[in-house]
């Protein structure tokens, strides 16, 4: 699917006008505009990671005005002081930045990320530029944007029951107060494995629950049901100054029988009335609304945002929970991990938000360039506007400090090169990623030794391709990251194995099987022709020839045909894809990696 997005978006929308003119080059300087500009949508709803690109022109045409927009309402950039340049916009439309290019001086980078989606698909937006000039009119130049959108269907490992029997105002009869406060304990939970915690029994955790007036009266209650995970309470208020509020309460979860310091349970209390203004709650039902509410006291307030914030209090940032109330008393974290992603500790303030400290400053986080928790109202130089509030890397490295275990998502991939590579064919050549993870383009270069002829690196997407003739070599792979993490390593490319697995074989006269991409990291796109109505069946089988799905089995008329084959649940590996009709079979080989 992402070679035909690609080629969708090449043909589509590039403009020729100021090409070799405009200069649009990534952070390792190299020309984006025969290529795109790539951003990635990390698994799970988080804040995605930004990339730089720089924009700049012939010393003729400068003084000049650069207008750059996209074409898609979840692209964004992050924020600008320069001299007579506008601040960044957002819109339904899409997102708009104004440049001033002066004479002489060295181009600033434009950094720019996606909203993320609930979906799995990958995705194709554009970047036009407009440059205006004193002396040679008006420049255009458009570059295509395309989306590697990392999300999967996935079942949760961690359960947050949501309990509304408490509340006494009736606000969590509202469908669309319960289905955001739903929404929003689902996206933290998404990133947490279930810790095997054992079942807490009904009765036996004791929680304080704030009666309507406010955080002024309570009672405690006990868990009405049996269950496995956290207990998550949710009520409407009325309290002075409206404010809302989360924390933790109950027992200590067990595994095995032994406490392991979280909190079984927790609550968040919301203002019926809004967010200390006075102009009440906004709900939105699209993603490409994340832009329309900054959650000033000025407007009304995105209930997700509040929700969002609170629930994060009672499951990780609150009183109670062991390991943060040592963070508390010894000032905050200065766990290796966090220090080596931050450059310096986090300070746990006296609200339960993350602080910087030493710099006395909020903290942004270094992917996303957003505020994190207790900082999402962050502004500046380089930071991206702060509109809905979401879960940042930063947060979640915070919640495995306070004793959570995370899932391997996307976002906690680091880069890595492959030990051995295994060359394997997609019909047309033969192809085997040597660099994955952390954040792409990279920039991937031989620094020893030599691939076998017929193969090159493409130092994009750190993918080895090409015809093999024979032999096998080792090379020392350099990659950096968009994030500007490094690894080198020596890599066994493996051609002789490949050769030996796969002989050249004639296609069928008018019969073709490939899929792209290969390997298949999530998800491949199968596409065949064939040449007479009849039945057709597409499976997938394991190298020792058992059938380990059926992608396709009906009766099919002559021509092309595409199908879309999700590899979950497989196990890295090689596996044999065949096509079968009454006429011919054909096989090809694909590689599953993780």
């Amino acid at each position: 699917m992402k070679g035909l997005v690609t080629l969708f978006v090449l043909l589509c929308f590039t403009v020729v006008d100021s090409v070799g003119q405009i200069a649009v080059t990534d952070r390792f300087g190299r020309d984006l505009s025969a290529k795109a500009i790539r951003l990635v949508d990390w698994e799970g709803y988080i804040a995605n990671p930004a990339i730089e690109f720089t924009v700049d022109i012939p010393d003729a045409w400068k003084p000049a005005v650069a207008v750059i927009t996209g074409s898609n309402a979840r692209l964004h950039f992050a924020d600008r002081a320069l001299t007579r340049s506008e601040p960044a916009t957002v819109s339904s439309t899409g997102p708009g930045l104004t440049l001033n290019i002066p004479s002489g001086g060295v181009a600033a980078p434009v950094v720019m990320a996606i909203w993320p989606d609930r979906d799995t698909k990958d995705e194709a937006h554009s970047l036009r530029i407009r440059v205006y000039t004193a002396t040679s009119g008006q420049k255009n130049i458009v570059i295509p944007i395309l989306v590697d959108d990392q999300d999967r269907d996935r079942p949760m490992d961690f359960n947050v029951i949501l309990e509304t029997g408490f509340d006494a105002t009736s606000f969590y009869t509202n469908p669309r107060v319960l289905e955001e406060t739903r929404r929003a304990a689902d996206d933290w939970a998404y990133f947490l494995s279930d810790n095997k915690v054992d079942e807490t029994i009904r009765g036996a955790s004791r929680s304080w629950i704030w009666n309507q007036d406010g955080f002024l009266s309570g009672y405690w209650v006990t868990n009405p049901v049996a269950y496995r995970g956290f207990l998550l309470y949710a009520w409407g208020m009325r309290s002075i100054g409206l404010y809302s509020g989360g924390a933790a309460t109950g027992a200590y979860q067990t595994v095995d029988g032994w406490p392991i310091g979280l909190l079984s349970a927790g609550h968040v209390a919301m203002d019926i009335r809004g967010n200390r203004n006075v102009l009440g709650w906004a709900f939105y039902g699209s993603e490409d609304d994340w832009w329309r509410n900054d959650n000033h006291p000025r407007g009304s307030a995105d209930f997700y945002s509040i929700v969002h914030h609170q629930i994060a209090h009672a499951l990780f940032f609150s009183r109670g929970h062991l390991k943060w109330d040592q963070l508390k008393a010894t000032g905050g974290s200065t766990a290796v991990d966090i220090v080596g992603y931050l450059g310096f500790p986090i300070v746990v303030d006296g609200y339960d938000h993350l602080y910087d400290g030493g710099n006395e400053k909020a903290i942004v986080d270094p992917a996303s360039r957003r505020g994190v928790f207790g900082s999402e109202a962050a502004k500046g130089e380089g930071i991206m506007a702060p509109y809905r509030w979401i879960p940042t890397k930063t947060d979640l490295l915070m919640a495995r400090e306070v004793g959570y275990e995370l899932r391997d998502t996307t976002p906690f991939m680091d880069i890595e090169l492959a030990a051995e590579v295994t060359l394997i064919s997609n019909g047309s050549e033969y192809s085997a990623a040597a660099v994955t993870g952390g954040v792409p383009d990279y920039k991937a270069e031989i620094i020893r030794g030599a691939l076998p002829a017929g193969l090159r690196l493409d130092g994009f997407t750190g993918v080895i391709h090409g015809r093999p003739a024979s032999g096998s070599s080792s090379v020392t792979i350099r990659a950096e990251d968009q994030m500007g993490d490094v690894v080198e390593q020596e890599v066994f490319v493996n051609v002789a194995s490949t050769l030996a697995l796969q002989p050249a074989t004639e296609t069928p006269s008018g019969m073709r099987l490939s899929n792209y991409p290969n390997p298949v990291a999530t998800a491949t796109l199968f596409a065949f022709d064939v040449a007479h109505s009849g039945p057709v069946s597409l499976d997938v089988f394991d190298l020792q020839g058992r059938r380990v799905d059926q992608v396709f089995a009906r009766s099919a008329a002559p021509g092309p045909h595409q199908v879309a084959w999700s590899a979950d649940g497989l196990a890295a590996g090689i596996y044999v894809a065949r096509l079968t009709t009454s006429r011919d079979v054909q096989s090809i080989r694909l590689a599953v990696v993780r």
